[in-house]
């Protein structure tokens, strides 16, 4: 170790030759440590790659790291995954390869090869994917071990863009092999997501703006649109009306109307139709016709609890004073008592023909 005073030119010398051969079997460095900056002559190291099989007694840098570290990835060069190639195991053969943890190929193309054998996975193959051997996971017989494994970086993403920002390869539609990342027009804000125009999704479904900018959802040809809650359904409309169109026209509407709930037939001189299944039988139990000022047509009988009154003379009415008892009030006094034996005038009975 040399302190900072020294001023000459350091120097590694070995005691022996046998401690300066680093390829012998017995006699090695393990460990050689540079702080700072060192040349380091040509004479220390071989311009030629050599194996650890090589008798050369002179050791590459390349050598002694592939050495020193064990189980590291270590390309191994580019790899054609066309099955048709060496029994379906691509170009080169991975079949006859070296085994050995850590060795990677990288896809040169696309392909469908099988490394691990017929009917074994991985068989589905893109540019840029990785095939590397391990060691230690089963083989696709289920009887040893090792095997050759993906590591997918065809669907790896970069690039630059907006934080919060869904990322989108840039182009027009038709581009296939993009290689330009982009902003997508939806941000992210926690839970939260927001879409700057409309949504097309499915068979044609549309959610998005009309041509008025109001909220319009809209389905495809034919097709219904279902909402199904499982609690209440609430329409809450601050404009008053729910309204019911046909081809954009409306035909009725729920109202509020100051206060009172309004059903509204909105095509003129149409009418309100109140109808229902009767024994399986589609009937019309009441009319209510809207050329006609508002005439009600029952399909069937009128039950009434008690009387019936004339609009704007609350005294003269007609109705039922209990059972089989019919009555006729006028002038607010009652005159007719009709009864399932008899029929009573409370005055003057005037004819005006034969009785």
């Amino acid at each position: 170790i040399l302190g900072a005073a020294f001023t000459g030119t350091p120097r590694i010398v070995p005691a022996t030759t046998a401690e300066m051969d680093l390829g012998g079997s017995t006699n090695k460095w393990k460990d050689l440590y540079i702080s700072g900056n060192a040349n380091i002559g040509t004479q220390a190291f071989a311009t030629t790659a050599t194996s650890s099989g090589d008798a050369s007694s002179t050791l590459t840098t390349k050598g002694y790291v592939d050495g020193l570290i064990t189980g590291a990835t270590i390309y191994r060069g580019a790899w054609n995954p066309d099955k048709t190639q060496n029994s379906g195991y691509g170009v080169p053969n991975l079949s006859t390869v070296t085994h050995t943890s850590g060795y990677y190929y990288i896809c040169s193309a696309i392909g469908i090869a099988e490394p691990n054998g017929s009917g074994c996975e991985p068989n589905s193959w893109a540019v840029g994917d990785w095939v590397i051997w391990n060691d230690n996971i089963v083989d696709c017989a289920g009887t040893g071990t090792g095997g050759w494994q993906k590591i997918d970086n065809s669907s790896v993403l970069s690039g630059a863009g907006t934080g919060q920002t869904v990322a989108l390869w840039e182009g027009a539609n038709s581009v296939t092999d993009s290689e330009t990342l982009g902003n997508a027009p939806i941000t992210v804000s926690g839970n939260n997501t927001t879409f700057a125009g409309d949504i097309n999704f499915g068979d044609s479904h549309f959610i998005g703006d009309d041509a008025d900018d109001n909220l319009l959802i809209q389905g495809s040809a034919n097709e219904n649109i279902i909402i199904d809650s499982a609690d209440d359904l609430i329409l809450d409309a601050g404009g008053n009306d729910i309204r019911f169109k046909v081809n954009s026209v409306e035909y009725g509407k729920f109202k509020n109307d100051s206060g009172d709930f309004a059903i509204f037939s909105s095509i003129q001189d149409k009418d309100i139709l109140f109808k229902g299944n009767d024994g399986g039988s589609t009937i019309t139990a009441l009319q209510l016709d809207m050329s006609a000022g508002g005439v009600a047509y029952f399909n069937n009988r009128v039950y009434i609890p008690e009387y019936i009154s004339h609009t704007g003379d609350t005294n003269t009415l007609f109705g039922f004073g209990g059972q089989d008892i019919f009555l006729i009030n006028t002038g607010g006094g009652r005159r007719l008592t009709v009864t399932n034996t008899e029929a009573t005038f409370e005055n003057n009975l005037i004819v005006d023909g034969n009785v």
